[in-house]
């Protein structure tokens, strides 16, 4: 049973990556404008999903592609994303292989490197969104304070980050754990 921790919380840590990990949500007089990008919007480089009610999600506001680009988001955040969707596949892999301590030991730092370059590259994007929104709209209406306060980070990365840690959790029980001698039977 304790073989699959692991392998399990890698596996959900993957399907982590279909939560939402930022949401921009931008409230006017004459209408609201909700974005979410899950992580796959992130690794796939697919549009987020942008909800509006009012005037307002007419255009979309801040959340246009006019107005912001998704495709000149940060290419050092994506990269740190869909490094970390590679690293956590690897460390299932890894996860997978049982003949000697040396292979749980490669899960254990691939899924480490995994949640390291994921909260880097998301915190990463969130501040080269802040810095698009606040350039695009020349300081005239949002401040870059309104502006961060507008952009969250959402459970997605924190549910992809604790499944991780239960993986390398997983690994650790296997690495500690004492060998049994080989009995001879008398």
């Amino acid at each position: 049973m304790r073989r699959l921790v692991s392998p399990a919380g890698f596996l959900l840590a993957l399907l982590c990556f279909g939560f939402p990990f930022l949401t921009v949500s931008c409230d006017l007089p004459d209408g609201s404008v909700r974005l979410h990008a899950s992580g796959v919007n992130l690794v796939a480089d697919t549009a987020p999903t942008v909800e509006g009610a009012g005037r307002q999600s007419d255009d979309a506001g801040i959340a246009s592609s006019d107005a912001v680009s998704w495709d000149d988001m940060s290419a050092v955040g994506r990269t740190l994303v869909r490094a970390s969707a590679a690293l956590t596949v690897v460390a299932l892999g890894l996860s997978l292989v049982r003949r000697n301590r040396i292979w749980p030991v490669a899960a254990g730092v691939a899924a480490a490197l995994a949640g390291v370059t994921l909260v880097a590259g998301t915190i990463t994007i969130r501040r080269w969104l802040i810095d698009a929104v606040v350039a695009q709209d020349g300081g005239s209406f949002y401040s870059r304070d309104d502006v961060a306060a507008a952009v969250h980070l959402r459970y997605g990365i924190a549910a992809t980050v604790a499944w991780l840690v239960v993986g390398i959790a997983g690994l650790a029980a296997d690495v500690i754990r004492p060998h049994r001698l080989p009995s001879h039977a008398a």
